[in-house]
């Protein structure tokens, strides 16, 4: 693979994120709006406990772009800048700050640099709207002005809900995961409280009910953050950072 991974695979980190409210700390989940569901949910596998936070976008109610500046960025100062309604950090990047891997910005081509097409996916954002796509078995769309690409890696589950990790590097870290469900729902997942390895993860995520067709890591570590603007709700990214995804609700037309 080419690139640096900064901040995957890193040790547990202490962090003091912005705590939610105790409505949210059970496995019900909360309706935000017609666009946005949240869910957090406390899993036991192999003895341990898990908390994952995952939001469920309607696709067709939002639309996404991701973002690259070389000087980082907080997410409190990305959300001033971008104003969305949804803040996520990306995918890795390298010690200048660069994204690493394929990465296209609204039809500009950052890096043409490619990792291991068996061992990755894409974020893929056209017109707005986001995919997530296994890039051994689809082909990437042809780059134009409404086009937008993050490559990042691992898969750590294939289409179909197959599982994209043998080995486990037992490495353990934050992490934030972009999925999509059998009923084409994406889903943000986000692991904070209780680093996890890769491999865990994708255990995790297969045997609960969430359903996961694929699921693609982004960065983690240090990177791994979110920030909602209604309701307000916040999981710092503890560095700052150079490549983020947004998601605005979108307007529709009437007829649409």
């Amino acid at each position: 693979m080419i690139g640096i991974n900064c901040s995957s695979e890193t040790a547990p980190i202490s962090t003091t994120a912005d705590q939610t409210s105790d409505s949210h700390r059970d496995n019900k989940a909360i309706q935000f709006s017609d666009a946005l569901q949240r869910q957090e949910l406390s899993l036991t596998h192999q003895e341990s406990k898990y908390k994952i936070i995952v939001y469920k976008l309607q696709t067709k109610l939002v639309e996404a772009k991701i973002h690259n500046n070389l000087q980082p960025k907080r997410l409190d100062e990305w959300h001033d800048q971008l104003e969305p309604n949804i803040l996520i950090n990306g995918g890795f990047f390298n010690e200048n700050n660069e994204p690493t891997g394929y990465f296209v910005e609204d039809g500009n081509v950052i890096s043409s640099k490619k990792y291991d097409y068996s061992k990755s996916g894409s974020l893929v954002i056209q017109n707005g709207i986001i995919d997530v796509v296994d890039t051994e078995h689809e082909e990437l769309p042809t780059v134009d002005l409404e086009v937008s690409i993050l490559q990042s890696f691992p898969l750590l589950i294939k289409p179909g809900g197959q599982p994209g990790i043998q080995e486990d590097s037992n490495k353990l870290a934050r992490r934030t995961v972009i999925a999509k469900n059998f009923n084409g729902e994406i889903l943000i997942i986000i692991v904070d409280q209780t680093p996890i390895s890769l491999h865990r993860l994708m255990d995790v995520l297969l045997n609960s009910d969430l359903n996961i067709d694929i699921a693609m890591n982004l960065d983690g570590g240090p990177s791994s953050g979110i920030l909602l603007a209604e309701p307000l709700e916040k999981i710092p990214a503890i560095s700052p950072l150079p490549v983020v995804i947004t998601v605005h609700k979108r307007f529709l037309t009437a007829g649409n």
